[in-house]
C-alpha cells in the first residue's frame, strides 16, 4: 500500500508542474491572440518575389500525393521563380505514376522535379538534405525552401503570406497551422483535431508571442535556406529531424515565426492503427531529440526561463509513460476510501483537478475559442483526456525507445486508403495489444469492489476515465480490423 501511495503521490506531483505550465501556454496564447487581432489592421509588408524550392518528400503514398502536386502546381507565384521538387523515395510501383503526372505538369509549363535517390538513406532528412544539394546547383539556387508532406494540400496565396513574415533578415523560419479536411470523419479524427489545435492554436501561439521556442512541423512551413546551413542542415541521427534541426538553428540565433491566420488543410490517420504509428514516430523522436539536444540547450546561454520553457517542451511526451505508471497506482485512490480516509484523499484529488484536469480544460478552451461550447467541454473534452490515458501504454514504449533505444527506423503513417498495409501492421501482435485488454480488467476490479461495499464512490470519475480510455483504444483497433477485414475479403 504504502510503494503504491508513493508512486501515486509523485506521479501526481510531477504532472501538477506540467499543469502547472500548461496554464503558463493557455495565458500567453490568449494575450497573443489579443495582440493578433488589435495589429490586424497593420498594412503587411510588401513581398518582393524571390527564388523559392517547394519540396514534396513522398514514400508509398497514395492518390492523395496528385492532389498535392496539384496544389503545388498552381501556387500563386511567378512561375519562372518557382522550382518544384517531388523527393520519391517509394518502392511500391507507386512511383511510376507520380513520374507521369510530373511529366504532365511539366508539359504546362511548370518547373516540377521528379527526384528519385538509389536508396532511402537518412529517410525524410537525406531526402530534403539530396534535394537542397540539387537545388544549389541550378541556374537560380532558391532563397527559401517550403515544405509539404503527401497529406496536405498548398493554399494558392501561401508563399505570398508566409514570405511576408521575412522581412526580417533574422527570421529562419515561418510555420502555418495546420487545417483538416476530415476532421468530421468520425471521433478519433474528432479528437486529434482538438490536440493538434491545441498545438498549434496554444502552444505555438504562446511561445511565438513570447519570443521563445517553437519548432517547424516538418510540413506546412518555409525556411531560409541560409538558415539551415548555418545550423548545419538536415540530420538523421533522430526521427524527427524537423525538431532537430529547430533547435540548432534557434541556437545559433534565427528567430521563427508563427502564422495562426495561414492554415493549411491535411488529412488525419483514420484508424487507431495508423495513429499509433503516426505516435510512435512523435513521441520516441522528441525523446531521441530531448536526449541529444537538452545537454546543448543547458550549456546555451540562453536566459533561464526559456531553458526551462524549452525543458517542459521536448519532455512533455514522458507524461505519458508517467500516465502508465499512474494507472498501476489508480486503485490507491480507491483503497484511501476504502481506509476510512477521506480527507486523504481530498488532498490528493484536488489538486490533481485544479492543476492537471481542469488545466486541459482551459487549454483545449483556448484552442477551440469562438466555436460551440457545450458540445466541445461535453464531448471533445472527455474524449481526448480518454484517448490520452488510453494511448499511454503505447506511448510509453515509445517513449522508452527514444530514451533507451537505438532504432532509427523512419515509420511513415499509413494513409486513408492503405488498408492492406494496416491490416498486415495490425496483426504483428505485440506485448501493448496484450496489456490494453488487462489494463482495463486491473481498472474494473477495485472500482466494483469499491461499489460493491459503499465506499469509494469518489474515485469513480477518476478511474473511469482510465477505463473508458483504453476501452476506446481497444475498440477501436477491432472495429478498424474488421472493417479491414471487410475491404480485404
Amino acid at each position: 500500500m504504502i510503494p503504491f501511495a508513493v508512486l501515486y503521490l509523485t506521479l501526481m506531483g510531477i504532472l501538477l508542474l506540467y499543469g502547472t505550465h500548461r496554464y503558463w501556454l493557455a495565458w500567453g496564447a490568449f494575450m497573443a491572440g489579443r495582440r493578433r487581432r488589435a495589429s490586424a489592421a497593420t498594412r503587411p509588408p510588401v513581398v518582393v518575389p524571390r527564388p523559392v524550392l517547394i519540396q514534396l518528400p513522398i514514400y508509398n503514398e497514395g492518390e492523395e500525393v496528385l492532389e498535392l502536386l496539384r496544389s503545388a502546381a498552381e501556387l500563386d507565384y511567378p512561375r519562372e521563380l518557382l522550382q518544384i521538387q517531388v523527393l520519391d523515395d517509394s518502392d511500391d510501383g507507386s512511383e511510376q505514376r507520380v513520374a507521369a503526372a510530373v511529366a504532365s505538369w511539366r508539359a504546362r509549363g511548370v518547373s516540377m522535379e521528379h527526384v528519385r535517390r538509389a536508396s532511402r538513406e537518412g529517410y525524410k532528412a537525406g531526402a530534403l538534405a539530396e534535394g537542397l544539394q540539387r537545388a544549389a546547383a541550378s541556374e537560380s539556387p532558391p532563397e527559401f525552401v517550403a515544405i509539404f508532406d503527401a497529406d496536405f494540400v498548398v493554399p494558392s496565396d501561401f508563399l505570398t503570406a508566409a514570405l511576408a513574415e521575412f522581412s526580417d533578415d533574422r527570421v529562419g523560419m515561418v510555420q502555418a497551422r495546420w487545417g483538416f479536411l476530415n476532421e468530421k470523419s468520425n471521433l478519433l479524427t474528432r479528437v486529434q483535431a482538438l490536440m493538434l489545435d491545441g498545438h498549434f492554436a496554444v502552444e505555438h501561439q504562446a511561445r511565438a508571442g513570447a519570443e521563445r521556442f517553437f519548432n517547424f512541423n516538418g510540413t506546412a512551413g518555409v525556411w531560409r535556406i541560409e538558415a539551415i546551413a548555418d545550423a548545419g542542415g538536415w540530420n538523421a541521427d533522430t526521427i524527427t529531424e524537423d525538431l532537430d534541426l529547430s533547435i540548432r538553428a534557434w541556437l545559433r540565433g534565427w528567430r521563427f515565426r508563427y502564422m495562426d491566420d495561414l492554415v493549411v488543410p491535411s488529412q488525419l490517420p483514420e484508424t487507431i492503427s495508423a495513429f499509433k504509428v503516426q505516435q510512435n514516430r512523435w513521441v520516441s523522436g522528441s525523446l531521441q531529440t530531448a536526449k541529444k539536444c537538452l545537454p546543448i540547450v543547458l550549456r546555451s546561454t540562453l536566459p533561464w526561463r526559456d531553458k526551462l520553457d524549452l525543458g517542459f517542451y521536448l519532455t512533455g511526451n514522458l507524461t505519458y509513460l508517467m500516465l502508465f505508471l499512474l494507472t498501476l497506482a489508480v486503485p490507491v485512490a480507491v483503497l484511501l476510501r476504502l481506509d476510512g480516509t477521506p480527507l486523504a484523499a481530498l488532498w490528493a484529488d484536488v489538486p490533481f483537478f485544479a492543476f492537471a484536469t481542469l488545466s486541459v480544460l482551459v487549454f483545449y478552451g483556448c484552442a477551440r475559442r469562438g466555436r460551440r461550447v457545450l458540445p466541445f467541454f461535453c464531448g471533445r473534452v472527455p474524449a481526448l483526456m480518454a484517448l490520452g490515458l488510453g494511448m499511454s501504454a503505447h506511448n510509453s514504449r515509445a517513449a522508452c525507445r527514444g530514451l533507451f533505444g537505438r532504432s532509427r527506423v523512419f515509420e511513415r503513417t499509413p494513409k486513408g486508403g492503405r488498408t492492406r498495409e494496416l491490416a498486415a501492421r495490425f496483426r504483428r501482435l505485440d506485448w501493448v495489444s496484450c496489456v490494453e485488454p488487462l489494463m482495463i480488467i486491473y481498472l474494473v476490479v477495485p472500482l466494483a469492489v469499491g461499489v460493491a461495499i459503499g465506499r469509494g464512490i469518489g474515485a469513480i470519475p477518476f478511474a473511469l476515465l482510465f477505463v473508458l480510455g483504453y476501452l476506446f483504444v481497444f475498440v477501436e483497433a477491432r472495429r478498424g480490423w474488421f472493417a479491414r477485414r471487410g475491404r480485404l475479403s
